[in-house]
């Protein structure tokens, strides 16, 4: 009933309003997609797929010419397989070289069919995790592990990402083997203002805040500049969870906005009531879609429960 009452609020507050849509504006050719998340590797991979048109026959690929550039120096991109999943597929390449932090990354797709697509991006600095602990917190009728990360801000702005890694062991007697699985949690953020994303007025009308992948992301735009913060990290406490991990991402705004963007699509309640019209996910391809954003990881060791 809530759910409704907001919907019929916004209905009358729009009633003198309207939105110009004209679907001829819509995609209507295929289009190259490519992802590509390059970090301190040696080897790098290039995915490469093409777009559902509104209208037309969709063009499959068999190869494509793909190139990449670290610093202004090319480097062959090698084909590595072909993904085929439910009638959809991708075409997967890589690149091997080094890469460090600071390093100017290019990537180039061209094929017969297509406009040539580019995107650039960079590899940024590893995050600086001060500390981090562990601890039982009770909130709102539940069991949580707390876990309480303190990283250090810059003075630019910086995007980050983080997830909570839980690990499950199952001792099988029959073979008198142990097997171990690493499950990625999900963080309860409505304690965390870094996280929770609410502000006055919008929690009335869109109540979701999931992260894709439980993969969180955040900005240092609420930080002081050169201090540090301390995330407050809830997830659910489960007895056949013995310890966790923390990995903490310093990302490219590329790829942060590209993340929103999908966040912001899963999130979008109202529209899936007609209310608004959900825009295409951000891109920074150049004559294409996906995104080519890179990222430095600092991950910790593990944390047990008392």
């Amino acid at each position: 009933m809530r759910k409704l009452s907001c919907i019929m609020i916004l209905v009358v507050l729009l009633v003198s309003c309207h939105d110009n849509m004209d679907l001829s504006q819509l995609q209507e050719k295929d289009q190259l997609v490519v992802y590509c998340f390059p970090t301190s590797t040696d080897t790098t991979e290039i995915h490469v797929s093409t777009s559902i048109p509104v209208n037309g026959a969709r063009i499959y690929l068999d190869s494509v010419n793909a190139s990449f550039e670290i610093n202004g120096k090319r480097k062959t991109a090698y084909f590595q397989k072909k993904i085929e999943n439910n009638n959809l597929y991708e075409l997967v390449y890589y690149v091997v070289g080094k890469l460090n932090i600071g390093d100017k990354v290019s990537v180039k797709v061209m094929e017969d069919r297509f406009s040539e697509t580019t995107a650039t991006t960079f590899i940024p600095n590893i995050p600086d995790v001060q500390s981090v602990f562990m601890d039982s917190v009770y909130n709102s009728g539940n069991f949580y592990n707390q876990i309480r990360l303190k990283l250090k801000s810059s003075q630019n702005k910086d995007y980050f990402a983080i997830r909570v890694i839980g690990r499950e062991e199952s001792y099988n007697g029959d073979v008198d083997s142990t097997y171990i699985y690493l499950r990625t949690q999900e963080i309860e953020t409505s304690n965390e203002p870094i996280l929770n994303n609410y502000s006055m007025g919008e929690t009335s009308f869109n109540t979701d805040n999931d992260f894709y992948h439980n993969l969180y992301i955040f900005d240092n735009s609420t930080f002081g500049h050169d201090s540090t913060y301390t995330l407050h990290l809830n997830v659910k406490s489960k007895a056949y969870i013995n310890s966790y991990k923390v990995q903490l991402y310093r990302i490219t705004p590329e790829l942060y906005h590209f993340i929103k963007s999908v966040n912001d699509i899963g999130n979008n309640e109202m529209g899936d009531y007609g209310m608004s019209f959900v825009q295409p996910s951000y891109t920074n391809i150049i004559n294409g879609l996906g995104v080519v954003g890179g990222y430095a990881l600092k991950e910790t060791g593990w944390l047990s429960r008392k």
